[in-house]
């Protein structure tokens, strides 16, 4: 059995050295596809495990003073390892490890161990590797304004009667659909997505019924917020490593929907636009 470890700092276990150390083996090749179109970045394979080695793209969070945390893992659909680690984009040869964790052949956590401590690395380690893709590639999505430097135009749908502001400096308008129900937006790199549009009621769902279904709660979505008036609703939180935010209407029989998803490390930045193009949303 692998020893626990206290919450006070201790000699890493000889079982996390060889982890750690193994990463350095298989480095595979840098992957640099949109961030839309990727989650897991393979950046070596574990010798113990014998299986890759992943960073964990939408884990990464940011801290104070250029530092961001993230997390890699030994193997996904059956999960043998994690560790949490910080970077400080100020010197990617190095990391301060935080938290591994250790699950069982059923997927379920076994044991957590805390490392609290600082590695360094060398140019063929992963890690390495890891510190300057979140560095250098997974945290330069867009630069987000402060929000009083944001501009905004407004879409206007005249089929369904409603408009709501979007950051063009941010977000692109693409092409409208056939039936004209309403617009997307889009970053240059994918990372954030507004979409708004209009639906008729044919089904007669009352906006309780809606909100209930966006309410659910799955293993890769979790809901933080969630509001509802008389005739509008509001839901927020985390779906595949996203921040999603929605609100709705229901007015003269029609659903009007304001849908925007962006990557977890904008949130500080983003969280105050979001709240601005949510409250210029009226029809």
């Amino acid at each position: 059995m692998r020893k626990l470890i206290s919450n006070s700092p201790k000699k890493i276990p000889t079982l996390i050295s060889g982890l750690l150390a193994t990463f350095a083996l298989g480095l595979a090749s840098q992957q640099t596809a949109k961030a839309q179109n990727y989650r897991y970045l393979e950046i070596g394979d574990s010798e113990y495990y014998g299986m890759p080695v992943y960073l964990d793209s939408q884990s990464v969070n940011p801290l104070d003073n250029n530092s961001y945390k993230y997390t890699t893992l030994v193997g996904l659909n059956n999960r043998e390892s994690e560790v949490d680690a910080i970077v400080d984009c100020n010197d990617t040869s190095s990391l301060y490890l935080l938290e591994a964790r250790y699950y069982d052949n059923n997927g379920n956590l076994e044991e957590t161990e805390i490392l609290n401590r600082q590695q360094q690395l060398n140019l063929n380690n992963p890690n390495y590797n890891a510190n300057r893709t979140v560095c250098n590639e997974l945290v330069q999505y867009v630069d987000i304004p402060a929000r009083e430097n944001v501009n905004y135009d407004r879409y206007y749908n005249p089929r369904f009667n409603f408009s709501v502001l979007y950051p063009p400096n941010l977000v692109s308008p693409q092409s409208p659909p056939q039936n004209n129900d309403g617009r997307e937006f889009l970053s240059s790199d994918g990372s954030i997505s507004m979409r708004v549009f209009g639906s008729n009621n044919a089904l007669n769902q009352t906006l309780a019924e809606i909100y209930d279904e966006q309410s659910q709660e799955t293993p890769s979505r979790q809901v933080t917020y969630r509001t509802r008036g008389e005739d509008w609703f509001v839901v927020s939180g985390y779906e595949n490593g996203e921040v999603f935010y929605r609100k709705t209407y229901l007015r003269n029989g029609d659903f009007k929907t304001l849908i925007i998803r962006y990557n977890r490390a904008l949130q500080p930045e983003f969280d105050p636009i979001v709240t601005e193009i949510s409250q210029s949303f009226r029809g």
